[in-house]
């Protein structure tokens, strides 16, 4: 779990000091993982997520799984905040297996308790994911399909941030500047959609 805490020392000044405890037991051995990764979601803070921009794969996951080939929006924020959901990254090598976060962003968004258009995202969701994907690659019953144009990322303080697998490193965006972003990679169908676990 992520906590943020803020020290007033004096009338002038304010230290924030951002510490990060990561509680490996039941988030990362998967029991009661939905319940424990909505916590870390609805916990986090700026400071928490900031300490990861820039950051490259290769220093977030610890089961080695950091091809530079293959996507890691979904590895990324699985591993800030312990989500195990559908397949994970350590079960990609025997040796590993069990271990790690979710990979797929299809998964992650099937597994939220409530999800819908990023224009209906209701004004008292102030923590959540945003998943940018083709309007076809979503079901009228909100169910988001396999199709390889999709993205996630961790939205908080009207600022996104999310993996950029073209340049391998963590980095943030507005939620404007996220679906600009994947209508210019993915198309102009692209569309953004919330999801709370």
């Amino acid at each position: 779990m992520l906590r943020t805490l803020s020290f007033d020392y004096s009338t002038d000044h304010t230290l924030v000091v951002c510490l990060v405890i990561w509680q490996r037991g039941a988030a990362m051995n998967g029991v009661d993982n939905g319940q424990n990764a909505k916590l870390a979601l609805s916990g986090l803070s700026e400071c928490d997520l900031n300490q990861y921009v820039g950051k490259d794969i290769k220093e977030i996951c610890d089961t080695d799984y950091v091809d530079p080939r293959v996507n890691h929006c979904a590895h990324f924020v699985s591993h800030v905040i312990g989500l195990k959901v559908g397949l994970i990254c350590g079960s990609m090598k025997y040796e590993t297996r069990g271990q790690g976060a979710s990979l797929r962003v299809n998964e992650i968004y099937n597994s939220c308790s409530s999800v819908g258009d990023w224009s209906s995202r209701p004004e008292s969701v102030k923590h959540c994911f945003i998943f940018a994907t083709l309007a076809s690659n979503v079901s009228s019953r909100g169910v988001m399909g396999e199709h390889p144009k999709k993205h996630i990322g961790i939205f908080l303080g009207g600022n996104v941030w999310h993996y950029s697998n073209g340049g391998d490193k963590v980095v943030t965006d507005s939620p404007q500047s996220f679906l600009n972003k994947f209508k210019g990679v993915y198309g102009q169908t692209t569309e953004t959609y919330y999801g709370v676990l």
